[in-house]
């Protein structure tokens, strides 16, 4: 008689099933309580947030992967039958219009530190970043790259730039060339950002 511990686990597949099977012996599988986790996502104001799409990462062991839920109206997305031992959490919601956020709570399913619910808290993201580059000499200086927040642009012939929907809050903006200081920092208070090279 196989017991489940016994199995492997590899690859999707239970090894062991079709050697039991061969063998004619029975498989007993000892069953443990799962575990809910409801992961809410709200504004910055406390509003439920409808129609996120959060990924709840998960790690059993050796194996990593994720699951993927979308809020409902009460901007909540649960995730039923996480098996106890198995470490969940860092879940990051997804919205258009609101800057991607993410949660670093990791809870192990079961331990007396599991928590039944975890919220993240989205930031508005339709603001946009407007700026130039300029030369040694003062004039635009065209095909710099400008990255900020996993946006890429590159500088016109006017050696202008437009970065959009960015949060109010501070960012930080970044250049590819070794001309110019590698970052700067934009918010909604800075209403065009002007990058100039390096003294010397």
């Amino acid at each position: 008689m196989l017991e489940a511990k016994d199995l492997k686990w590899q690859y999707g597949c239970v090894e062991g099933f079709e050697r039991a099977r061969l063998l004619k012996q029975p498989v007993i599988l000892k069953l443990a309580p799962t575990r809910t986790l409801t992961v809410f996502v709200r504004d910055k104001d406390g509003r439920p947030l409808k129609g996120a799409k959060v990924y709840l990462g998960h790690r059993w062991g050796t194996i990593q992967f994720s699951y993927t839920g979308m809020t409902d109206e009460s901007g909540a997305a649960v995730y039923k039958y996480l098996i106890p031992g198995g470490i969940y959490g860092a879940p990051s919601a997804y919205l258009d219009g609101y800057y991607q956020q993410a949660s670093n709570d990791l809870l192990t399913a079961g331990s007396p530190k599991w928590r039944d619910t975890l919220t993240i808290t989205m930031e508005d993201a339709r603001r946009t970043q407007k700026g130039r580059v300029l030369d040694a000499d003062g004039k635009p200086a065209p095909g710099i790259e400008i990255r900020a927040l996993g946006k890429t642009v590159v500088t016109d012939a006017n050696g202008e730039f437009t970065l959009e929907n960015l949060p109010d809050s501070k960012v930080s903006v970044f250049t590819n060339s070794p001309d110019y200081p590698y970052s700067y920092t934009a918010s909604k208070d800075t209403p065009e950002l002007v990058i100039k090279p390096k003294k010397p």
